[in-house]
């Protein structure tokens, strides 16, 4: 079996696992030592952290971005639009 490194190549036909961190710092290097294990294809975003979370993330992987808030705003208006098309999608269902 061979080791994961934290220098692979991502291609556009890969599943990439997202890692949304805010101040993770704390946290973030144990997370990412247990993900390399189990896979190296993963970008972490930073969400425009104050601490090292950003230093932390570049320790285990090449693919870092960091977003001032960016990412927070997308997640939490994607979830918004899901949300209400589930629910009026629903709603019109039972009245039908």
């Amino acid at each position: 079996m061979q080791k994961n490194t934290h220098h692979s190549t991502l291609k556009q036909s890969d599943i990439v696992v997202v890692v949304p961190a805010y101040n993770e710092a704390v946290y973030l290097g144990r997370v990412l030592k247990k993900l390399n294990k189990i896979t190296t294809n993963y970008v972490v975003v930073d969400d425009g952290s104050t601490d090292e979370t950003t230093q932390i993330a570049r320790k285990f992987s090449k693919n870092v971005l960091v977003h001032k808030q960016l990412f927070l705003w997308i997640v939490t208006i994607n979830m918004i639009q899901w949300n209400w098309s589930f629910f009026t999608r629903s709603y019109y269902q039972d009245r039908n």
